[in-house]
């Protein structure tokens, strides 16, 4: 056997009776054997980190005749304080761990195999204890054979930050990435297990809540047995599904089991990993009816509304009970899922708060059998049937439902609302002629759509007037001049499509002056990358310009510019389902745009500028075909984009012999600006898509440059818009001039 504890720092060493606290800072614990291997194995001890906490562990819970060694990262018995200021992570090897079987004693498996054991608390036949408790302040990092956190008699586990904890479905026991009995297990939800907080928190493994009513060292039954798990990030997510022990024996006079904070895109998918719960061999009333049938969810609170809601992925066939809902979630049954079978992947909800909502999501592919997409009002309640709300049943009108199914991939999604009264006497919802069926564009064409939009947006961020290029060229009147500047924004559109987009740029140029004329050229790269309702992508700019500005000693200004671009954009949409759709393509933007405009100046400096400028631009159609994860191909066509775009303005500003400080507010219009797609795929109907860009908005910019040296200018300007489909967020261009 090897064991060896690596201290950083041993802070202190309090000794004052039964209160003796071991402060430690950054530390590594090893225990690596061929049997039985316990990382800290802490019986009525007090332990202080300060510091990060890390445990690697590794052992063989099967040795010969041995079926049962302990292989433990953390052991906590007999009232063991411990408190981790910062993080813990804990890794535990087992290639044989401890078996479950006849002669096996499988009703104690799981006890010898975890990454955090917290148990033995309070009274016990080793005397009257405190808690056993292990707090950790950061996160927790378990990757464990056999049991993540393990909370057992009078044992807490607290994680008050995120955690990532992986357990590996077993074929020769159960197994749990959190399990309770009689004791308590919070990650991201507090010292109390009633405030979820912002971490991301990914739990692989069931939930078990097990009656110790067996054997010897029985449970005194004196509380409930609580989890609590606070999955508030769309990054978050449990996958495994949730024994109750007392629940399935109808005997949970405490209420105790599982409280689950799905909220913000959080999943939980509902699928039981590795083996089942079996009988225990020392025997207990009523065996069977201890067995799993169905998770079974004590509180489950959702989110604040629809648009924060959580995701149940329903996958086992066997039902999920909530005894108490509140929030808002979505139930999908994704293709190929057991649940999505008639009569199978029920759910239902006992009691609900007021204001709740349930949205079930599923596929006319999925439903296939028992489902007919050419009669949509039957299918949505095919669908509705798997819902039972018995609370509606003894009087409750609190739970809306939602109900959508998708006729294909690029077919219409055909949804319901349903009120508080919508159910029938048994608490099935009802989806009767009076309740409204609409038909919607389909999430991948939808995505696809906010895909093809970013490219727009993409080509007019970069748009340019006289000052945003080139500051103001009266600083320096040098006959030749290069330049460079950066520019950068973010920009969103929520009417048609939805793209919220950032993006940077460099262009550099070369100019000389020519008569009363400054001729130049400019190249331009730039790059993007935009988030969509359900997806991203990333896009590509290169580009060459042409301009002329002309400068009259009366004020007056007038300037061209001609643009050539190339654009490049990939993404990756889905819809809610899973399905995703990935594709790339290619377009041409021409622009062409005139400005003129005065600057009347004051003897003290001011000035006013009206100005009135004209952009044309075309951005090119395309045809290219985009592929779905499952095999599929979805032809893509978009027409070409054409733009008119008319500003009208007024600037104010000052000027001195080395600077100029502007404030613009100019009106403008788009005349043009219609973005319409086809998209087609095998064995479904071919459909379209429009985006009207059609508006008007009003633009805002300040600006200035100033002269860092004779033959030196630097330049740059805010842009803002107002009441614009494309939302310009902002827009920030910074330059350097030099002329010789």
């Amino acid at each position: 056997m090897r064991k060896n504890v690596k201290a950083a720092v041993i802070a202190a060493l309090i000794v004052t009776g039964a209160n003796a606290f071991t402060m430690v800072s950054a530390t590594t614990v090893e225990s690596h054997t061929d049997g039985k291997s316990i990382g800290l194995n802490l019986w009525g001890e007090k332990r202080h980190y300060t510091d990060d906490l890390t445990v690697n562990v590794s052992g063989l819970g099967v040795n010969g005749t041995k079926y049962h060694n302990n292989v433990t990262g953390i052991y906590a018995l007999d009232g063991t304080q411990v408190a981790i200021d910062k993080n813990v992570t804990v890794t535990v090897k087992n290639p044989a761990p401890a078996e479950s079987g006849a002669k096996r004693r499988p009703d104690l498996a799981h006890y010898y195999m975890s990454g955090i054991y917290a148990g033995y608390g309070g009274l016990t036949s080793d005397g009257n204890n405190d808690d056993t408790r292990v707090t950790v302040k950061g996160n927790a990092k378990i990757d464990a054979v056999g049991v993540g956190l393990q909370a057992n008699k009078d044992g807490y586990i607290r994680i008050l930050g995120g955690a990532d904890v992986k357990t590996y479905p077993l074929d020769t026991s159960d197994t749990y990435s959190a399990l309770s009995e009689e004791g308590f297990v919070y990650v991201n939800t507090g010292m109390d297990g009633l405030h979820p907080g912002t971490n991301d928190v990914k739990m692989y493994g069931n939930i078990g809540f097990l009656d110790k009513n067996y054997g010897i060292e029985k449970n005194p039954h004196n509380h409930g047995s609580h989890i609590s798990l606070g999955l508030t990030t769309p990054n978050s997510k449990l996958v495994g599904g949730v024994l109750n022990e007392f629940d399935e024996s109808n005997n949970n006079p405490y209420h105790g089991g599982l409280r689950l904070y799905l909220q913000n895109g959080a999943t939980w998918r509902n699928e039981w990993l590795g083996a089942e719960r079996v009988y225990p061999t020392q025997g207990r009333p009523n065996n069977a009816n201890y067995l799993y049938t169905g998770s079974r969810v004590e509180h489950f609170i959702g989110g604040k509304d629809i648009s924060s809601q959580g995701i149940i992925q329903a996958v086992d066939p066997r039902p999920i009970t909530i005894n108490n809902y509140a929030g808002h979630a979505a139930i999908d049954y994704e293709k190929g899922a057991p649940a999505t079978a008639q009569g199978k992947g029920e759910v239902v909800i006992n009691h609900a708060d007021k204001g709740s909502s349930v949205t079930m999501r599923s596929s006319a592919d999925a439903l296939k059998g028992y489902a007919n997409v050419d009669n949509p009002r039957g299918t949505l309640q095919q669908l509705a049937n798997k819902l039972t709300y018995t609370g509606f049943t003894k009087g409750e009108r609190n739970l809306n439902v939602n109900v959508q199914v998708d006729s294909g991939l690029i077919s219409p999604t055909y949804a319901t609302k349903l009120g508080t009264d919508s159910f029938t006497v048994d608490g099935k919802p009802s989806i009767t002629n009076q309740a409204v069926v609409t038909a919607r564009e389909s999430e991948v064409v939808s995505g696809a759509k906010s895909a093809l939009a970013s490219s727009v947006m993409q080509m007019k961020a970069d748009t340019n007037d006289l000052q945003r290029r080139l500051g103001d060229v009266r600083l320096n009147s040098n006959k030749h001049g290069v330049w460079g500047k950066y520019i950068g924004g973010k920009s969103k559109i929520t009417d048609s499509a939805y793209v919220n987009q950032t993006y940077n740029m460099a262009q550099v140029g070369y100019d000389t002056l020519r008569g009363d004329w400054t001729i130049g050229g400019a190249l331009l790269y730039g790059t993007s990358n935009s988030d969509y309702a359900l997806g991203s992508g990333s896009g590509k700019t290169a580009g060459l310009a042409l301009y002329g500005a002309k400068q009259y000693n009366d004020g007056r200004y007038f300037d061209v510019i001609g643009k050539v671009s190339r654009l490049k954009n990939d993404f990756t949409v889905r819809n809610s389902l899973g399905t995703s759709l990935s594709g790339d393509y290619r377009n041409t933007g021409t622009s062409l745009s005139v400005e003129y405009g005065k600057r009347i100046k004051k003897d003290n400096g001011f000035y006013i500028d009206p100005n009135a400028e004209l952009t044309v631009s075309r951005l090119s159609g395309v045809n290219f075909d985009a592929r779905t994860n499952t095999g599929s191909t979805v032809h893509i066509n978009s027409d070409a984009v054409n733009s008119v775009i008319g500003r009208i303005g007024v600037g104010i500003g000052k000027e001195s012999k080395n600077s100029n400080l502007f404030l613009k507010v100019a009106l403008a219009h788009e005349f043009s600006g219609k973005m319409k797609a086809t998209y087609r795929m095998t064995g479904e109907p071919t459909t379209g898509s429009e985006v009207n860009l059609k508006d008007t908005w009003l633009d805002l910019e300040l600006g200035g440059s100033w002269s860092v040296r004779p033959n030196t200018y630097i330049y740059g300007t805010f842009t803002k818009n107002f009441g614009a489909i494309i939302d310009n967020s902002y827009r920030i261009d910074a330059g350097i001039r030099h002329n010789f």
